[in-house]
């Protein structure tokens, strides 16, 4: 009885074994469902000043801030600022410092605080040895059109010098969250 059991056990154990160092590993069409709750931009805008413009000394930096809700209940903040014309267009650390995010110019080459592409990348929570994951994600977000489906943000002017913010699920934008289907990109790591 005791070598039936010894020998069950063993094989069991042998199967265990076998399926950790087989189990697969993402391939470049994996996915993951990562959200973005919540998404804020702060801007000067060419009309919000005074009559005639913006008075020296009185400019902001914009702005542009959001959490990341990535896989296995993990999440992340992502924000930036910069001086106007020149937004970033390097990827940007989360404050995880894995996570980055990048913006872009619309398909039709514009931006704006409140109309740009917004790209992020996170490693991938499952990877095999010698394979790097990373997931990317893409998402048009626009703003105060309720018949555009990106249209995520409502932008509104305050009192002067106080620019537009920008938010989402507000009054003239779709109701959030932003879902970003991530997909695998599969590397061979160098030796």
């Amino acid at each position: 009885m005791h070598f039936l059991a010894t020998a069950f056990l063993s094989a069991i154990l042998s199967l265990q074994v076998s399926a950790i160092l087989i189990a697969p590993s993402p391939t470049p069409n994996s996915t993951e469902l990562w959200t973005i709750p919540d998404l804020a931009t702060h801007f000067m805008g060419a009309n919000s000043g005074l009559p005639g413009g913006w008075p020296t000394n009185t400019g902001f930096n914009s702005t542009v801030s959001f959490t990341l809700n990535l896989a296995l209940n993990t999440s992340t903040q992502c924000s930036t600022n910069w001086t106007q014309p020149f937004y970033p267009t390097a990827y940007i650390p989360c404050t995880d410092l894995v996570s980055q995010f990048q913006l872009q110019n619309t398909p039709d080459r514009n931006f704006s605080e409140g109309d740009f592409v917004l790209n992020v990348k996170a490693p991938g929570m499952h990877s095999s040895f010698r394979t790097n994951i990373t997931f990317t994600a893409s998402v048009h977000v626009s703003s105060d059109n309720l018949a555009d489906p990106s249209s995520y943000l409502t932008c509104l002017g305050g009192a002067p010098l106080s620019g537009i913010h920008c938010a989402m699920n507000g009054m003239i934008s779709v109701p959030g969250p932003i879902k970003l289907l991530a997909v695998a990109n599969a590397t061979s790591a160098k030796t």
